[in-house]
């Protein structure tokens, strides 16, 4: 008995259909999961400066200085100063801006206690998303407000 290949596999074109058919699929799909990406690494960049803030704030009471946050204008960045040393910079994702709503983009500051100086709110845009970062005056809370 002789074996014979084309009867048991597939043929060139079946291949060919097969593969056209999942990168039609797969085009389709892309803009999907390129949404989710984007508000993935938001939602990461924000955990992120969460973070910063509650460890500057922190360090602010632990060290008895002053702190300051200033966020660039332009988006790219925000830093936090010991006077006028810089102790941190960070980079932000591409797309993001920062804009001042009752706080200016240079007014955070943690105070020695771990209070701020002045409550209020800062808008952050990252393409089509914006929240609010909200300071609170008692005891230098915050938090984030997306709508």
């Amino acid at each position: 008995m002789v074996y014979n290949s084309m009867k048991n596999g597939f043929t060139f074109i079946e291949m060919l259909i097969v593969l056209v058919i999942i990168s039609l699929l797969l085009l389709i799909s892309l803009p999907t999961f390129q949404g989710a990406m984007e508000e993935t690494e938001f939602e990461y960049f924000l955990k992120e400066m969460e973070q910063d803030l509650h460890y500057y704030q922190m360090y602010a009471m632990t060290n008895g200085k002053g702190i300051r946050f200033n966020f660039a204008t332009d988006g790219s960045t925000y830093q936090v100063m010991d006077g006028l040393n810089v102790l941190f910079k960070k980079e932000t994702p591409d797309g993001t801006a920062f804009l001042p709503r009752t706080l200016l983009l240079n007014e955070l500051r943690f105070l020695p206690n771990g209070n701020i100086s002045k409550a209020g709110i800062i808008e952050i845009q990252f393409n089509d998303e914006r929240c609010h970062l909200i300071f609170q005056l008692v005891r230098g809370r915050f938090y984030f407000e997306k709508f």
